[in-house]
């Protein structure tokens, strides 16, 4: 994951406007981050298929801003996923394109539930001039749209009075979340873990030891239970997803590879969201007696 922040060496860079929103970086970041609903609020970028994952391919459908009633398709890849803070990709140049930029979408605490967000667009390489003087005017403006049209769609979310559909998401959600869990820890894909957690998450793993808070904790959690099992860690679900009001449980079958064979590890994991699908606590129930090592000695 990239930690680097914006800059602009060749000093090429558009910059929208900063605005306050008041709500939590939480709301703002899941409107980000949901995709489907982006022709619900945002007025230039209309459609985005990605799975938001780093390197992957993020497809755009934007709304011209030279050519009124026209859309086009663009392709860059994910570059920055930082939840709450850092939202980033990129187009890189190639040969017969020599054009080579990277869209920076930013969040900063601004006291209790209030956040500031701005996005940039830096242009790189010898074509960068070029490209600025092109572009620049309309890229602002568009950029600028956007940040007025998040923080109208983030405060209007967070204003609105709670209701069933507000106060527990989908059910359906909670399940494809809890599978898509396990299907990214066999993957020791960490990125994607920890943007499956809410801000301030905790992790309680196993039942009865101190539970870990926060994005760092829960980062470092995986990164060396990935790193002790020699990255051969699997996960699969045994027998579906259960899900009642907002919490959700599943039982899990673990395996990993040691010098003496394969270990079995058998965990009931309950998950427990908040009105956006996000993990706000995961606790897994697993005793010594759900370890099976090689050989099946106890």
């Amino acid at each position: 994951m990239s930690s680097s922040t914006p800059c602009a060496d060749n000093g090429y860079q558009v910059r929208s406007v900063a605005v306050e929103i008041d709500a939590p970086a939480s709301l703002v970041w899941h409107v980000l981050t949901d995709t489907d609903n982006y022709n619900a609020w945002n007025p230039h970028c209309v459609r985005i298929d990605s799975t938001l994952k780093m390197g992957d391919p993020v497809a755009m459908t934007l709304v011209s801003y030279t050519t009124p009633g026209r859309l086009e398709h663009v392709v860059e890849y994910l570059c920055a996923f930082e939840p709450e803070k850092l939202l980033s990709w990129e187009m890189q140049a190639a040969q017969g394109w020599p054009y080579q930029a990277r869209r920076d979408q930013v969040l900063e605490a601004a006291g209790e539930n209030r956040c500031r967000y701005f996005s940039t667009d830096t242009f790189f390489g010898d074509s960068a001039v070029h490209v600025m003087n092109l572009t620049g005017v309309w890229v602002k403006r568009a950029f600028d749209d956007v940040a007025i049209a998040l923080k109208e769609r983030a405060e209007e979310l967070y204003r609105r009075p709670a209701s069933p559909d507000l106060a527990s998401p989908a059910h359906e959600q909670m399940r494809d979340t809890m599978l898509r869990y396990a299907e990214l820890l066999s993957s020791r894909d960490v990125d994607g873990i920890v943007a499956l957690f809410a801000d301030g998450a905790s992790l309680e793993d196993p039942v009865g030891s101190q539970p870990l808070v926060g994005y760092a904790s829960i980062r470092q959690f995986y990164e060396a239970g990935i790193d002790a099992t020699g990255g051969t860690m699997r996960m699969q679900p045994e027998g579906s997803v259960r899900v009642v009001g907002n919490e959700a449980a599943c039982a899990m079958i673990v395996t990993f590879d040691t010098d003496e064979g394969q270990t079995r590890v058998e965990t009931m994991d309950t998950m427990v969201f908040d009105a956006f699908g996000k993990i706000q606590s995961l606790r897994a129930h697993v005793g010594p007696l759900n370890f099976h090592p090689p050989g099946g000695r106890a």
